[in-house]
Order: structure tokens, then sequence, then C-alpha cells
């Protein structure tokens, strides 16, 4: 096959353009590196990032390090997101890379959500979370994370605020104000079983879980004082209903017990 289309390849350069979605993927990996050739034809880089679902790791990282110069483009992004799963492609990008053009990534994600579909909320939510927390970051700027940022317009609108909390990391919780840290993970939390109804073998990232319980406990510290009396009397209720009875009792047992003596 990759013979084949090496003679095509030789006859019309962009041949890639004619063929079936399902023989784009099927194209071997030597033969994309021959269309993705400089002078790049924007249209056929389209074709195989839109159809990229399925192709081998390496095919799509090829393809993703012809995308990197091309990030300052909401087009481009707008490319990446139509695709089946963005996730895909977008983990292998620098780091870097994503910082310096995660403005532009907002926007377009923003246009993206505009609609409220469905599917396409589903798609930001599942993206990879090292790119949300970079999102997460760039929208709420050098300022620990708030309930006052979540509500800030400068995070565009509410289902773009919900994703970007997805990529919540332990160096951001630990940096919550510690009235904040139970409602803050309560949203994460709701947010991420809501999404898992969907996506079940989505779970509870074990290093926030515990780097969260941590910081629970700590608020918990503050609240009861030295002694560790009368935890229940200085909880309102939404806190105790966020915490939950089996977590109080099992992380704070001592204190509880006392409380109900």
């Amino acid at each position: 096959m990759s013979r084949i289309l090496r003679t095509l390849q030789s006859q019309n350069p962009d041949y890639i353009l004619s063929l079936q979605p399902g023989l784009v993927r099927g194209i071997p990996s030597f033969n994309i590196t021959l269309a993705l050739r400089e002078p790049l034809n924007p249209q056929v880089l389209k074709a195989l990032v839109t159809h990229s679902t399925g192709m081998l790791v390496s095919q799509k990282a090829y393809i993703v390090g012809k995308l990197g110069s091309r990030l300052g483009d909401s087009n481009v992004i707008h490319m990446i997101l139509g695709t089946e799963s963005p996730a895909e492609l977008i983990a292998f990008l620098n780091p870097r890379l994503l910082r310096r053009n995660m403005p532009v990534f907002i926007r377009a994600i923003s246009e993206f959500t505009s609609s409220r579909f469905e599917p396409n909320l589903l798609k930001v939510r599942l993206l990879p979370t090292n790119f949300l927390s970079i999102m997460l970051t760039t929208l709420n700027g050098d300022k620990p994370l708030s309930l006052q940022s979540l509500s800030s317009r400068s995070f565009g609108n509410g289902d773009l605020i919900s994703s970007s909390l997805m990529g919540i990391n332990c160096q951001q919780v630990k940096n919550l104000r510690h009235e904040e840290v139970i409602p803050i993970l309560e949203i994460f939390r709701n947010q991420l079983y809501g999404t898992r109804k969907i996506v079940k073998n989505l779970n509870f990232p074990t290093s926030l879980r515990n780097c969260g319980l941590e910081a629970v406990g700590a608020h918990l510290g503050m609240k009861t004082g030295d002694n560790g009396t009368n935890l229940l009397s200085r909880l309102d209720p939404r806190e105790i209903e966020s915490i939950g009875g089996n977590r109080l009792l099992s992380h704070f047992y001592s204190c509880v017990e006392f409380c109900f003596y």
C-alpha cells in the first residue's frame, strides 16, 4: 500500500483530500511524513487531523508536531476540537506551547461550547488534566483560586469554569483559602462524577484526593482549634454534607466521638 500511495503522491501531492475517511486513517506512517513535507498544504493537514482518531501514536505525534507553529490560529484550535477525540492530540502538545497559546485556546473553547451542545462540553471536560490546569491558571491569573474568581466574568461562561476546574492540581488546592476548600472541591467532585455517568472509567485522581483530604483536615483544624472539640457545631450544613459522615468518622474519629458523646 505504501508503494501505491507513493505513486499517487508523485502524481497528485494532495491525493489525501480525495480519500475516504477510513482510508485516511489507514495511511502508513512513511506516507504521512511525505504528505506533510514543506511547503505544507493546510487542507492536507486538516484532513489528517480530522481523521486522526484511531491512528498509531507515532502518527498522531508527527501530525501534532506540524501543528506547533500554527497554534496561534484559532481555526487550527477549532480543527483540533472538532476531531472525535481532541484529547488524544492535545496530549502531545508541549506545555510551553500550551501556555504560550492558551489565550487562543480559551477563545476557541469558549466559542466551541457557546451553543451548549453536550458532546462539545464533554470533549472539553475530557481534555488532558495538565491542559485544563494551565487553562485554569491562565483564566485566574496569579491570584489563588477562589469562589469569587470562579464566578468572575473573566472566565467567559459557566461551562468554561467547570471544565477548567477539572484540571485543578494539588498546588492550587494548597493555595485555597481554608474556608473555600470544601465548596470548591465539592464543585470539582460534582463535575467529575457528573462526567463519569457518561465516561465510566473516569476516576478521582489519587494525588488530588490525598492533598484534598489534607486541605480539608487543615480546614477542620482551623474550625476546631487546638483542643479539637465541638467540630460539628463549627461546621455549617453544607460542609457536613460535602465532607460526608463516613469521611468525618474515618479521618477525625476522636473529635466526632467527643461531639456525639
